[in-house]
């Protein structure tokens, strides 16, 4: 035979051992969810929803890390095994006047699964704001991903 559990009481104090703090704080996040929507709502309606313009989107020019990023995904994408693109984490970028050049170590692997090792050289046209050309050295030569 099996007992069945005491119905007598309420649901506070069958549930809980402090009945008077759980209800304290049950009504504490029910009250702070609905001020959370009441704000969330008041923002959204007096259109304040703009976001601050920071000082990266004032700059016409992008900066050193952004210009990496560009040569990354521009070889990332160039890969047989886009996913096994794993690049350095140091790189040596150079300011060449007209242009910068961007020279990086990196790991992937090629069509049959073996894994290379190469280095990347990217040149970044200031003036037109792209990839001028991006040569990578492994083990097997010299190849061109972008002219």
């Amino acid at each position: 035979m099996s007992e069945e559990p005491d119905a007598s009481g309420d649901f506070w104090e069958r549930t809980f051992d402090e009945p008077k703090i759980a209800k304290a704080g049950c009504y504490g996040v029910l009250v702070a969810g609905v001020v959370g929507i009441v704000l969330l709502v008041s923002q959204c309606a007096s259109g304040s929803h703009e976001e601050p313009v920071s000082e990266a989107t004032t700059s016409s020019a992008p900066d050193e890390t952004e210009i990496v990023t560009e040569c990354d995904l521009t070889l990332k994408a160039a890969l047989v095994s886009p996913r096994s693109y794993d690049p350095s984490m140091a790189w040596d970028y150079k300011d060449q006047g007209s242009y910068a050049t961007v020279l990086r170590k990196f790991e992937a692997t090629n069509s049959f699964g073996a894994g290379i090792g190469g280095t990347y050289l990217c040149k970044w046209d200031k003036a037109g704001q792209r990839i001028a050309s991006l040569e990578t050295i492994d083990a097997l030569g010299k190849h061109t991903v972008v002219r």
